[in-house]
C-alpha cells in the first residue's frame, strides 16, 4: 500500500493551541515566575498565565502554554510565550517544532515596535532553541529555555530577538496530563548533505505494518513510503524496483531528490514496531530529480513515530 502524506506535512498543520485549565501569578516571585534575558536586557514577568491539558480524547498530551508579560510603562511591555506539547517528564525538548505533532514547541515574543506591534517567533525550523524541564511534579513544572526568534513575515516587524538565560517555575493547570509512553509525539532526524536536520512537523499514516512517514521544516521535507509489510528487526531497501520510495525536497525552491527506479540507494531498518508506534533508522544517497544537480547523501537518519491509523 502506498499512501501520500504531503498534505499532512504542511508547516502550520496541527499546531497546538492553548486551552484547558489555567493558573496565574503575580510575577517573578509568585506562582508564575518567568525570567530571561532578551537581547541583553533582563526580563521578569509582571503577570503570567499558564494553560494546558492533555486528558481529552482530541487533545495533545503534555500540552502547556506559558504566557508571561513584563510591563514597564503605560505603553511599554514585552510578552514572552512558550507553546509546548508532548511533555513527558524531565529532559530537553527542541523549540522550533510543531507541538501538535512533535515533543517540544515554539517560542515567541510580542512587543510594541515604534508605532507598530512586533511579533517574533521560532517558526518551524526544527532547531531554533531548547526548553529543558528540570522538575515535573503533580502540581508544578520548572525548567530553563533559550531560543532565537526572527520577525514574522506577515507583519512589519524587523530584527531578530535572542532569548537567553530563560527560567520558569510555575504551577501546573489542574487538567495537565504528561504524555504517556505510547503517545509522546513523533520525530524524524537525519544529516542531510552533511548538515544536521530535525523535523518540525512529523506525521506517520497507515496501519501497524504498512505505513508512510515523514517530516518537514521551513526549508526541507523528507518522506519515506515503504513498499512492503514491515516487521520489527527487518531491513528494507530504499529506491529501486520494489524498494521504499524516499523523496527529499528543499523549500521553497522545489529542488528534489529520490531513490529512483534502478538499483537500491539505501536501507531502512525497523528497530521496534507495536502499540501504534514505529521506530528505526535509515540512510541513502538519493538521485537528483527536479532542479538538483548532484546526488544527496542522507546519513544517521532516525525516526520514532506515532502511526495515525487510516481506514
Amino acid at each position: 500500500m502506498r499512501l501520500s502524506i504531503v498534505w499532512l506535512l504542511t508547516p502550520g498543520l496541527l499546531a497546538a493551541c492553548g486551552g484547558g485549565d489555567s493558573t496565574t501569578g503575580p510575577g517573578p516571585t509568585g506562582d508564575a515566575a518567568v525570567t530571561a534575558t532578551i537581547d541583553g536586557t533582563a526580563f521578569a514577568s509582571t503577570t503570567a498565565q499558564v494553560t494546558g491539558g492533555g486528558s481529552g480524547s482530541n487533545q495533545v498530551p503534555g500540552l502547556l502554554n506559558i504566557v508571561a508579560t513584563q510591563v514597564t510603562g503605560a505603553a511599554s511591555y514585552t510578552t514572552l510565550n512558550l507553546n509546548l506539547g508532548y511533555l513527558a517528564g524531565t529532559g530537553t525538548y527542541p523549540l522550533g517544532v510543531n507541538p501538535g505533532t512533535t515533543a517540544g514547541g515554539t517560542g515567541s515574543i510580542f512587543a510594541p515596535q515604534g508605532a507598530a506591534f512586533g511579533t517574533w517567533s521560532t517558526n518551524f525550523t526544527g532547531a531554533a532553541g531548547t526548553v529543558t524541564v528540570t522538575s515535573l511534579t503533580a502540581t508544578r513544572i520548572a525548567g530553563t529555555f533559550q531560543f532565537t526568534a526572527p520577525p514574522q513575515s506577515f507583519t512589519q516587524t524587523t530584527g531578530t530577538r535572542a532569548v537567553t538565560n530563560g527560567a520558569f517555575n510555575v504551577a501546573l493547570p489542574a487538567g495537565f496530563t504528561p504524555a504517556p509512553p505510547n503517545d509522546r509525539g513523533s520525530r524524524v532526524s537525519a544529516v542531510v548533505g552533511g548538515v544536521p536536520w530535525n523535523g518540525a512537523t512529523v506525521v506517520a499514516l497507515g496501519t501497524q505494518t504498512v505505513f508512510v512517514y515523514g517530516g518537514t521544516t521551513d526549508s526541507l521535507s523528507i518522506s519515506i513510503a515503504p513498499a512492503s509489510v514491515l516487521a520489527a528487526g527487518g531491513t528494507y531497501p530504499i529506491g529501486g524496483l520494489g524498494g521504499a520510495t524516499m523523496i527529499v525536497t528543499r523549500l521553497p525552491s522545489g529542488a528534489a531528490w529520490s531513490g529512483g527506479t534502478g538499483q537500491p540507494v539505501g536501507t531502512m531498518t525497523i528497530t521496534s514496531l507495536g502499540n501504534g508506534r514505529a521506530a528505526g533508522t535509515f540512510s541513502a544517497t538519493l538521485l537528483p530529480t527536479t532542479g538538483a544537480g548532484a546526488s544527496l547523501a542522507i546519513t544517521q537518519g532516525t525516526f520514532d513515530v506515532k502511526i495515525l491509523i487510516s481506514n
